[in-house]
């Protein structure tokens, strides 16, 4: 483990994957969040100043337009639901529909689904971290690994003609 926001920091700067040419867009979860609760501290801050190829858009939720296609990067909090669908499917229920991106990437959850619901294309991401003590009382398996999203785009009025989503599980 990796404990404090100097460690964390340091191991985040010096071990995140650098391609030159290539740019990581993040947002914070509920995790990350213990430094500002307790300090003020945004580690995200420090990331993205540490690292410039790594772009920091705030805690939650943020949206990011690649062309005409709006991805919605999501960290909700709450437990899970009995249903691995219910709780994206109710999030991108209640988006207003011009409020709508074509892309959800929800976290938190730990585990990896996709559908296509209300002309969204919704993606629970999975983790890299291993079934924790928590995860093992509340009977959650967590799915390891990550999604490569293959685009065809579009124009404006489309702009997406074609997605193949890849699940890469990762033992």
């Amino acid at each position: 483990n990796v404990l404090g926001f100097e460690r964390q920091l340091n191991h985040v700067v010096e071990n995140y994957p650098k391609v030159k040419g290539i740019k990581t867009y993040f947002i914070l979860g509920n995790h990350d969040l213990i430094y500002w609760v307790k300090s003020g501290a945004d580690i995200g801050v420090a990331i993205s100043e540490a690292r410039p190829d790594m772009i920091y858009l705030g805690h939650d939720e943020a949206d990011i337009k690649l062309n005409n296609v709006i991805v919605r990067l999501y960290h909700p909090g709450g437990g899970t639901s009995y249903a691995i669908s219910y709780r994206l499917q109710k999030y991108a229920e209640q988006i207003s529909p011009g409020n709508k991106p074509h892309i959800i990437l929800e976290g938190h959850f730990h585990r990896s689904e996709y559908f296509f619901y209300r002309n969204i294309h919704c993606f629970d991401c999975g983790t890299f971290e291993g079934q924790t003590t928590f995860q093992r009382r509340k009977a959650i398996q967590p799915a390891i690994g990550g999604w490569i999203i293959r685009l065809r785009l579009g124009d404006k009025k489309t702009p997406i003609t074609e997605i193949t989503p890849s699940w890469i599980p990762f033992f």
